[in-house]
This record gives C-alpha cells, sequence and structure tokens, in this order.
C-alpha cells in the first residue's frame, strides 16, 4: 500500500545516531540480545508477512497461547501507523496535556520527556552526529545507536540558538506526508497543538479550509516546514508521543498525541 511505502521511507531515512554527552551509560542496539524467535515476531509485525511467526517453537507459542487467555483484550496493535495517528475513539487533547515549554538552558541539560528549550552557548562540537537535515532543520543526535532516552539538538532556527529536547527515537515527516496521515490514511486522530498550528498556516498560505489538503501551493508550504516526532521507548506499539512542528526558523508548536 502506498501509506506503507511512504511510512516505512520515513523509518528508513530517520536512523538513530550520536556522540557522548552526561548521559553515558545506556544500551546500544549492537548491545541488545534479539533472539532468533524475537526477531521473527519484529520481523513478522514489520513486514506483514504472517509465516515468519510460525518460527516459533511450540513451547513459545503455547506459553503466548496461555498469557494470552489470561490477559484481557489487548487494543489492536498498530504497527507503522501508530507512528502518526490515535485511535478514532481517542479523546481530544486538554490545554493542560501539551508538554513543558523550557526557555534557554545550559549546553548538556537533560530535559525530561515533552519538553523543548533553547541553547544558545552552542559548541558546534558537543552537538552530537547529524540524523535528520530537512527544510534548513538539522537534528543530532549525541549517542549513537543507543536505545535509551538522550539529549537531541536541533539548529537552523532565526536567532542562531539551537533547540534541545530527551527523546530515544525521533522521526521526522513533511508536510506531504502529514496531509496523507491526516486526510487520507483513514485515521481519525484527535488534533494536537501541532496540528492546529499546521491548519493555521496551511490556511495562510493555502487558502483552504481546516481538513482540506493545501493543493497545488504545497510546495510553498513545505518550505521551512518540518515535523518532529518523539518517542521515549525503544520497540514495541507506543501509545503517547510528542510532535513538534518547525516552521519559518522557530517551534510554531509542540504537544502530546495519545492513543
Amino acid at each position: 500500500m502506498r501509506h506503507l511505502a511512504i511510512l516505512g521511507a520515513l523509518v528508513a531515512l530517520s536512523a538513530l545516531s550520536a556522540c557522548g554527552n552526561p548521559l553515558g551509560d545506556m544500551n546500544r542496539l549492537s548491545e541488545v540480545d534479539v533472539d532468533d524467535a524475537a526477531a521473527a515476531i519484529v520481523a513478522a509485525e514489520l513486514s506483514g508477512d504472517a509465516a515468519l511467526v510460525d518460527q516459533l517453537t511450540a513451547g513459545e507459542q503455547a506459553t503466548a497461547a496461555a498469557a494470552t487467555a489470561a490477559a484481557p483484550d489487548p487494543e489492536p496493535r498498530r504497527g507503522l501507523l501508530g507512528l502518526f495517528g490515535g485511535r478514532r475513539d481517542a479523546p481530544a487533547l486538554a490545554s493542560s496535556d501539551a508538554p513543558a515549554a523550557s526557555d534557554t538552558v545550559p549546553m548538556g541539560t537533560a530535559l525530561p520527556f515533552g519538553e523543548i528549550a533553547r541553547v544558545c552557548d552552542v559548541r558546534r562540537g558537543d552537538l552530537g552526529r547529524e540524523v535528520i537535515s530537512a527544510e534548513g532543520y538539522r537534528v543530532h543526535d549525541t549517542i549513537p545507536a543507543a536505545t535509551d532516552p538522550r539529549i537531541f539538538y536541533v539548529t537552523g532556527f532565526k536567532d542562531r540558538c539551537a533547540r534541545t529536547f530527551t527523546a530515544t527515537v525521533v522521526l521526522e515527516s513533511d508536510a506531504a506526508t502529514h496531509e496523507f496521515v491526516r486526510y487520507a490514511s483513514g485515521i481519525d486522530a484527535p488534533y494536537s497543538a501541532p496540528d492546529e498550528a499546521y491548519e493555521e498556516i496551511k490556511s495562510r498560505i493555502c487558502r483552504v479550509r481546516r481538513g482540506q489538503p493545501c493543493g497545488d501551493r504545497i510546495g510553498r508550504l513545505s518550505d521551512r516546514l518540518q515535523f518532529l516526532t518523539l518517542y521515549d521507548s525503544f520497540g514495541g506499539s507506543p501509545d503517547e508521543w510528542v510532535e513538534i512542528l518547525l516552521h519559518d526558523g522557530a517551534v510554531a508548536a509542540i504537544g502530546w498525541q495519545r492513543l
């Protein structure tokens, strides 16, 4: 399907990387032991090939069946689409749910997940490895291939200061991808603060009403506009994450999205 190809490309283009900083002792991807059965499950979820699950041993299948029988009915796993949308029956976010926003902090500050702050005493050599470059913004990961939360930096703002946040996984998406997920994928998620900010920017530039794609002005809308999606854990199917909308050299909005 076209949307899975788009989302798969996003994940492939959002490889994690970085260098050392105050969040030192944490697991790296190369240090995480994954047995053959677990690897088969992950591969099956990502590819949609249910035959891979048959690689589980009979004993593991029996254990999984017993655990399923004892547990309440789970929510459906959303796979890659869970990276961008919530359940159809998810409640709208209250304003008090918005992540806290700090002002300016020293370089090396590890913020709580969901907060973003300005860092003006930037030492370029301490930013970490660049992992995302899009629309004039550059995201730097400070610990390469880690599987625990660590500090990220974003540059490309008009005030020449970086922005910092803490996350485990960071994905980026552009205006066209956001519009596909929001308007064409069939996902009816509640609007987050970045969604609302996007609608306002889109209305001003594209001259279309709320809930409608930008149309032939999408190229102009995409200029200096980028979404960042932050997760605080590695693997699994997250039920909440943080979205950041960057536009015109500033942070336009930051907010939670929940299933």
